[in-house]
């Protein structure tokens, strides 16, 4: 749904395509989780273990009560744990304990004797033979949860083996046919099982939901974890039809220690919620729901659930408290005090786009409570520490040149969650806040100390502009770390401190890094963006930086190039723009990246002062979707738009920053993010490892590849330059090795197809 959302009066251009209009609309994706393609399977639990993405063998430690997770970091399974928490690897394992834990097999023909590859051999004109290695197959026989650390018996096979006609002049292979005659047997196996660990400081065995500190308003503490339209990595779940709606998300706790536990020992499960905040409202159709696992029947059971809007929301939706009790036994039989317990969130959503939010904070799950436990004391920070900076949220360190780059006012949020209307008398409570000089040198800028009576919603304001001493012209780069602690003694600390760093390096942005909505022009004919920016000093502009989102659909197909102008005259139909630099003929580039970011090079740099304005032309009539920062407004006021064959101001009235830097100073090899703005390294990484439809390939420079299956028949030959990928969709699940030659040197990885 395209929605009206708090503080922002949101509306878009309802037009035919014939009219020019510029559009802010919801994602389909989130760029901070977009980081490869994949889709959820369906976890198989049983008690501390899960296989997940078909081989996948988690185990979990389980937790003692209390549960608590209020959000401020994040507690659910890391981005990356296919990539750093694989324990082992389990190759050729068969048997019932594969069936039992759900895991994909493959029906594949071994030889009970020795089998061969063949050549021909052209100067003696005879057969060449090389014997296979021989296979050892694990049979898993036990049926029981930890059965994969139970392995009993093998079987020692070769691998399959083709009988061939060869040209007896080249040697060249004329056919080949697999072989039927040599005794063999037919066996279902697993090619590989991986095994994994969940970490001791994760909370939830999942992470379809989102961890983030940007989407929720007035949330009880930092930090909120969301339920959308999206899956882990931050793609839609189903964007065939923007009318699909289903089980969207899921965030499921790690098992906990219940047993021993009675209806007398007063088990209450508490969390808060709120529709839409930042993000976008849901509708009748949509909803949020909570459920328990239930041992006696291995199922989950529905203990509570509420369902979106009829209208769009006229007001800030606020955080809801709810006390669900956890029973011992409730007809017909319910089972829920036992070790191995589980709870889950999940939300019925349009599967389509990032949309139809909930946002989950502060859940409990303790014993010795009452529906009326709903006081928590906590006095807590809402929101990170903002940016210090006046007109942008980064800026290079030769452009900042003293307090006049600094913001007047911002703000700390701090809210007292034990705050009682009826006897009021806020407590009085100590904050303290400093920031610190890290480089090119360290020494302190800014200190604080003060008190204030903790309200339900407390404002600390602090002046960076009059307080902050951060002299200019100290360097290419700077190093800023601004730091707010409360000294309270509450049930948790975690949520006491925020800290923020601030670097001066060499962008120049309005954005945060985070996309809230796509920006865009849309219409026929010639249509122009541009952002205007302002030197403090003369600098070189070596490049640019582009955050390509997705709304409904993917245009990567869209033409379009970038300019930089130094000069904009409004309002004129007769002004010809000149460009001082123009790239033609430019795709959307989805970049594989936690921020999303992908870097342009200018061909040569070039020198500017003083005002310039970069942005994109197009004549194709689709939106762009370019990145649409909400929590930062600071480039709204100088977005620019050309349209129906004239310049003048942005008429969008959606607050925000268009995500679209400047790159100033010395900047050489080609870059994807701020972060991998390094020296080139010689890494080739393969990703996303099991592989389903396509396998990424990340290097720099020219390499060739082979990829062959464990017998060493050959698959695929593929020459390629820079970031590609290659199609795994038509070969069988299971293992196989990819050759990768580069500058002479030759790499071996093993790759997973898992259907």
């Amino acid at each position: 749904m395209r929605l009206l959302f708090l503080f922002i009066s949101f509306c878009f251009s309802v037009s035919f395509l014939s009219a020019q209009s510029e559009t802010v609309l919801p994602l389909s994706g989130n760029a901070t989780l977009f980081y490869q393609d994949g889709v959820r399977n369906t976890n198989r639990n049983h008690k501390n273990f899960i296989v997940e993405r078909n081989n996948v063998f988690i185990t979990t430690d389980t937790l003692s009560l209390p549960f608590i997770d209020e959000f401020s970091s994040n507690a659910l399974r890391e981005q990356t744990f296919f990539k750093t928490n694989i324990t082992d690897s389990v190759l050729y394992t068969y048997g019932p304990c594969d069936s039992f834990l759900g895991i994909s097999l493959i029906q594949g023909r071994f030889h009970l004797q020795q089998t061969w590859d063949f050549t021909f051999n052209v100067t003696l004109q005879q057969l060449d033979s090389t014997p296979k290695t021989s296979i050892t197959l694990t049979r898993l026989p036990a049926t029981t949860p930890n059965c994969l650390d139970l392995p009993s018996g093998g079987l020692t096979l070769w691998p399959e083996f083709y009988r061939y006609t060869f040209d007896s002049l080249t040697g060249n292979v004329l056919t080949q046919q697999l072989d039927t005659l040599y005794p063999d047997t037919l066996l279902l196996y697993a090619p590989v099982i991986y095994k994994a660990q969940l970490s001791a400081n994760t909370k939830w065995i999942d992470n379809y939901a989102y961890w983030n500190t940007h989407f929720p308003i007035l949330p009880p503490t930092i930090g909120v974890a969301t339920l959308d339209g999206l899956n882990q990595y931050g793609l839609p779940y189903n964007n065939s039809s923007p009318t699909n709606i289903g089980i969207a998300d899921y965030l499921t706790s790690k098992p906990i220690d219940m047993s021993g536990l009675t209806d007398a020992d007063s088990v209450y499960l508490s969390f808060f919620y709120q529709s839409e905040g930042l993000g976008n409202w849901p509708n009748r159709n949509d909803s949020l729901i909570l459920e328990f696992f239930n041992e006696y029947s291995q199922k989950w059971d529905k203990m509570w659930s509420t369902i979106g809007d009829t209208t769009v929301p006229s007001s800030v939706q606020p955080f809801k408290q709810v006390m669900v009790q956890v029973p011992r036994t409730v007809l017909p039989i319910n089972n829920y005090f036992y070790k191995g317990f589980k709870f889950r969130f999940k939300n019925k959503a349009s599967l389509a786009g990032n949309n139809d939010h909930w946002h989950v904070d502060y859940v409990r799950l303790n014993k010795s409570r009452n529906v009326n436990d709903t006081v928590i004391s906590d006095i807590a920070f809402l929101y990170p520490f903002p940016s210090v900076l006046k007109n942008y949220e980064l800026m290079p360190g030769k452009q900042y040149i003293g307090s006049s780059d600094l913001i007047d006012t911002i703000s700390l949020f701090v809210r007292n969650n034990n705050y009682d209307q009826a006897i009021g008398n806020p407590p009085a409570t100590q904050y303290n806040v400093s920031a610190e000089l890290l480089y090119p040198f360290q020494s302190i800028v800014f200190t604080k100390q003060n008190v204030f009576n903790a309200e339900p919603v407390t404002e600390i304001y602090l002046n960076p502009k009059q307080d902050y001493v951060i002299f200019g012209n100290q360097g290419d780069s700077l190093s800023l770390l601004s730091e707010g602690v409360l000294s309270v003694t509450n049930v948790n600390q975690q949520n006491d401190t925020i800290r923020a760093g601030q670097i001066f390096s060499n962008i120049l942005a309005y954005d945060d890094g985070s996309a809230e909505r796509a920006y865009g022009l849309e219409g026929l004919g010639l249509k122009k963006f541009a952002q205007e920016f302002e030197l403090n000093v003369p600098d070189t502009l070596v490049g640019f930086q582009v955050h390509y989102s997705n709304i409904d659909v993917k245009v990567d197909d869209l033409i379009h190039s970038f300019n930089v102008w130094k000069s904009l005259e409004l309002n004129n139909a007769a002004y010809i723009d000149t460009p001082i630099y123009t790239s033609l003929n430019k795709k959307p580039y989805y970049i594989d990246t936690v921020n999303g970011f992908v870097t342009y090079l200018l061909d040569t740099p070039r020198e500017l002062s003083d005002k310039y304005y970069l942005g994109w032309s197009q004549t194709d009539t689709r939106n762009l979707q370019v990145g649409y920062d909400l929590n930062s407004k600071k480039g709204r006021a100088h977005m620019y738009i050309f349209t129906n064959g004239t310049w003048k101001l942005s008429t969008t009235t959606v607050n925000g920053s268009v995500m679209i830097r400047s790159v100033f100073g010395h900047y050489s090899g080609f870059a994807t993010s701020v972060n991998q703005m390094e020296a080139e390294k010689e890494e080739i990484s393969l990703f996303p490892n099991p592989a389903r439809n396509n396998v990424n390939v990340g290097l720099k420079g020219k390499a060739e590849m082979t990829l062959v299956d464990l017998s060493g028949r050959l698959l695929m030959q593929q020459s390629f330059e820079n970031n590609t990928s290659f199609d795994v969709s038509s070969l069988a699940e299971g293992a196989y090795l990819a050759h990768i030659k580069k500058n002479g040197q030759t790499t071996t990885h093993k790759i997973v197809v898992a259907k």
